[in-house]
């Protein structure tokens, strides 16, 4: 029999766990007779974070292959801590290949049977539990601890070292100067706030300097400039909480509250306390900087000069947008001076016009044919039913996302009822009967209630599909390039291209219903591959 190991551990601070994982498995191996041919190992990634996972990822895909018949793991919160649905996810493609799951506590995982199924269920997401809870007293405690105000919570910004101290229980930061880090931010503050001063020309003041970065081995760009500008720290104001990016919780306030697995990330007011650290420089620098910084991003190009396709084309290679060199050509923006060389992509510049032709062409092709109209109109009826069933009004709304809530508790509390101590069973299961008589007094309701479902905005529909109709006959009218690039703006185009000669292949995306600027999040998006000659 194949065998193979797999090693994880969450962070650096537990540098110890992979060899002692290591050694449990050896000695586990020996034991039952096994050889281990191969082992998979993450370091420093969570174990919800497949998508970080390159090794395990890679070696799902080889077993589904069939090149090992079982893999060993210290236990199962080390395969992973996600929950049972992304658990079956992992774990279809080995059970259809026949790999199996070893853990050195529980043995064998039994796959084919519907007892081993559900204690494997059961087991995953108590594992998963664990994480969640985590999450949530982690960041409770991160909540009350920059409430107080006491001590400096996030990352140690540039100009700045850290000083720790222990107080108690509790691991207590706080900010210091750093003398030559901090002239530099003076520097970027001074140069910035000249008649003159730009983003781009402090980064390279910056560069041929020699200053190096907050990060090593990296040059200054105009993003890194801009961050230390609009960073109130620096002119003595701890700010933490203005985005919202966790997995499972978020603020609300000074509330914790739950976040919907695949919440994009958010922003809301931070918790701010006023000179809390020592400034570097005075509030009237930073507010002189922030009404530069916002005079200075508005539209500084008479509307004449706007080309057809400014700020809609993106280097495929970098991801930086082209530039125009000229009425007739753009190229990459890395090849600008702040740019270090070996960043660069290649100087190429791509002719505009045939582009423009392009995009407009596969714009009528698929938005303004009868057949494109038909299956957009379609397509957009779809998005607004789903969207209207899916979406109960008033109080009914509240008593069924109630309920949801509590069979959530209800089943949540039952899969840890095993792992409680016995001094506590009897008063949790208490508790639960009475979340579950609630539970079902709530079912009945709704089944008593009679049901509403919203009729499908085809108002809604309409009105985006003569939106599209209109920018799509205002970018083929012409009319100047500034009255193109309006309309596919408003289309939300967006234009990816490799720096190369003619002909090239660019992929075009059209129909981001944030930029139609529509009450109307059914409108689909398109995406197309489209040859330039």
């Amino acid at each position: 029999m194949r065998v193979v190991s797999y090693i994880r551990m969450s962070t650096g601070r537990q540098e110890a766990s992979p060899g002692q994982q290591r050694a449990a498995i050896a000695a586990h191996a020996a034991k039952h007779g096994y050889t281990i041919a191969h082992e998979y190992a993450d370091l420093g990634v969570s174990g919800d974070r497949t998508d970080k996972r390159v090794e395990f990822q890679r070696m799902i895909a080889d077993g589904a292959s069939r090149k090992f018949d079982r893999i060993v793991v210290y236990d199962r919160s080390r395969f992973g801590r996600f929950d049972s649905i992304e658990f079956g996810k992992w774990v279809a493609p080995l059970r259809d290949a026949g790999v199996e799951l070893e853990t050195l506590d529980t043995g064998v995982e039994d796959w084919s049977d519907f007892g081993g199924r559900v204690i494997g269920m059961v087991a995953q997401e108590g594992k998963h539990q664990f994480l969640t809870d985590l999450s949530r007293a982690t960041l409770r405690g991160k909540i009350a601890k920059v409430s107080s105000g006491h001590g400096y919570c996030g990352p140690t910004p540039y100009g700045y070292t850290r000083l720790t101290t222990v107080e108690g229980r509790n691991r207590v930061s706080s900010l210091q100067v750093d003398k030559a880090t901090a002239a530099i931010v003076r520097d970027i503050f001074n140069a910035y706030t000249q008649h003159d001063g730009s983003l781009a020309g402090v980064a390279a003041m910056l560069n041929r300097r020699g200053v190096p970065t907050a990060r090593a081995g990296q040059r200054w760009r105009p993003n890194a400039v801009h961050r230390i500008l609009v960073n109130e720290v620096y002119m003595g104001d701890a700010v933490w909480g203005r985005r919202q990016k966790g997995r499972y919780h978020g603020r609300d306030g000074t509330e914790v509250v739950r976040r919907k697995r695949g919440s994009k990330t958010g922003y809301i007011e931070p918790i701010r306390h006023r000179n809390a650290v020592p400034a570097i420089v005075s509030r009237d620098l930073w507010a002189t900087a922030q009404k530069l910084l916002a005079e200075r991003t508005k539209q500084t190009r008479a509307p004449a000069a706007i080309r057809p396709l400014s700020g809609l084309v993106f280097c495929a290679c970098c991801n930086r947008p082209l530039h125009a060199e000229g009425p007739a050509t753009m190229r990459c923006s890395s090849s600008r001076t702040e740019i270090v060389e070996a960043d660069r992509c290649p100087s190429i510049r791509i002719p505009t016009e045939p582009l423009v032709a392009a995009v407009l062409r596969g714009l009528h092709d698929r938005l303004a044919t009868p057949a494109a109209r038909a299956k957009l109109k379609a397509a957009m009826i779809r998005r607004a039913a789903s969207r209207a069933a899916a979406m109960p009004a008033g109080a009914r709304g509240d008593v069924q996302a109630r309920h949801r809530q509590l069979e959530q508790e209800v089943a949540a509390g039952l899969e840890r009822i095993p792992s409680m101590p016995a001094s506590l069973v009897a008063d949790y299961a208490a508790t639960l009967e009475r979340k579950a008589a609630e539970r079902d007094r709530l079912a009945a309701e709704l089944r008593a209630a009679p049901a509403s479902r919203p009729a499908v905005p085809h108002m809604a529909v309409r009105e985006a599909l003569a939106r599209v109709d209109d920018l799509l006959a205002r970018a083929a009218a012409g009319g100047g390039s500034p009255a193109v690039n309006a309309a596919l703006r408003a289309l939300g185009v967006r234009i990816t291209v490799a720096p190369a000669r003619l002909p090239l292949d660019a992929e075009i995306t059209v129909g981001d219903s944030s930029t139609l600027g529509l009450q109307c999040e059914q409108v689909p998006s398109i995406r197309w591959k489209q040859r330039i000659a």
